[in-house]
């Protein structure tokens, strides 16, 4: 994982620069909103140089120490995670976010969002490290502000309204305005002319 890890986030990046991105990545960034598919859409080369070989370079380094059916149970985890990056939806259930430093789906869908940072694959160490999800970060932050805000103004319109179905209140808020309040006018039946004004 940490292998494929490095060489994703590399060949991932280097495919990003501007004189290689428009002939070969942009293929596989014309799915902005992420499905699982799409996760294996792309250019042959960067099949080669963005899948294939991070994901087989850890198998070639170890050599004969690793077992075949080891090889492809690592095939399978990575394809299986590349899927989960790439669906769409936040799974907290996802055994790939039990990894320290784990990207996640939403991650990865702010790099096909905005097409900026976010590369690595299964960990968000080289991002870290190189500053490349900085923009993610104060993309939250200010998505962050506007959930506390949107919070704070519709707590505050529950308590205007709360305020304006309460009888008194309503009663006070007329006081305010420079209204007469509302007087109860109560009749005596047995003496029609006799009214009580309270």
């Amino acid at each position: 994982m940490i292998v494929e890890d490095f060489t994703f986030y590399w060949g991932h990046r280097m495919l990003h620069h501007p004189k290689l991105y428009p002939h070969i990545h942009k293929i596989h960034h014309e799915y902005n909103i992420t499905v699982s598919i799409a996760s294996e859409y792309a250019h042959p080369l960067e099949i080669l140089v963005a899948n294939i070989l991070p994901t087989a370079l850890g198998a070639k380094i170890l050599g004969s120490k690793m077992h075949i059916l080891t090889y492809f149970m690592w095939l399978v985890i990575r394809v299986m995670e590349t899927c989960d990056g790439h669906c769409g939806y936040e799974f907290s259930w996802s055994p790939y976010r039990l990894l320290p430093l784990s990207g996640s789906s939403n991650y990865h869908n702010f790099h096909h969002y905005q097409n900026v940072g976010n590369y690595g694959s299964f960990f968000t160490l080289w991002d870290t490290i190189c500053g490349t999800n900085r923009h993610y970060f104060k993309f939250l932050s200010k998505k962050e502000k506007k959930e506390i805000a949107a919070r704070i103004s519709h707590e505050y319109q529950k308590m205007q309204e709360q305020q304006i179905n309460d009888p008194a209140q309503k009663v006070a808020k007329n006081n305010e305005a420079g209204n007469t309040p509302i007087k109860k006018v109560h009749f005596d039946t047995s003496f029609p002319e006799k009214a009580k004004v309270e």
